[in-house]
């Protein structure tokens, strides 16, 4: 947790700052970030339970972490409403079951284990506290720019160790 949600803090907080300098109105900017929760509603199950289905949940997971890291990139590339606006929705494609996936998993692990989701959560909320603090200090000096290239830095390890996580069954509510 504490890869992936320091991964999310080096940008997340900071994006509509950046698309704000970047020249784009307020309305279209919060059209930009109706995006990534509509997305995540739709798209996400979707990809869940093809996860689930092919018992793939750690590759699918890392898939689209890899993919929104690239995403990441991409969407730093254009300055303009209408080129950023459809590369944030492939963005929030890639990134919507990361969540899902992740604690799906997470809080199998820690049945199987005998051990506090909410501690193992906990240390996901200090990393996003921390990095957010941070860079918010940083990117006010350096300019946003630059969280793009830190944020696809700090999903590499988000990646390497959600390769870590154990899939197991699926659990079931009703059993």
């Amino acid at each position: 947790y504490w890869f992936y949600w320091a991964f999310v803090a080096v940008y997340d907080p900071f994006i509509n700052v950046y698309f704000s300098q970047l020249g784009l109105t307020g309305f279209q900017i919060g059209l930009i970030v109706t995006v990534v929760p509509l997305t995540s509603l739709i798209f996400s199950p979707f990809v869940s339970a093809m996860a689930d289905r092919y018992n793939m949940r750690v590759q699918f997971l890392q898939w689209s972490m890899a993919a929104w890291m690239v995403m990441l990139g991409v969407v730093s590339l254009p300055k303009t409403f209408w080129a950023i606006l459809p590369l944030v929705f492939l963005l929030a494609l890639v990134r919507s079951p990361t969540g899902p996936l992740g604690d799906s998993m997470i809080a199998g692990m820690a049945v199987r284990h005998g051990l506090s989701f909410g501690r193992m959560r906990m240390w996901g909320s200090a990393g996003f506290a921390l990095i957010s603090i941070s860079c918010g200090y940083l990117w006010v000096q350096v300019g946003y720019a630059p969280m793009f290239g830190a944020a696809m830095l700090l999903a590499l390890p988000a990646i390497y160790f959600s390769g870590k996580l154990e899939s197991g069954p699926v659990i079931n509510s009703q059993t």
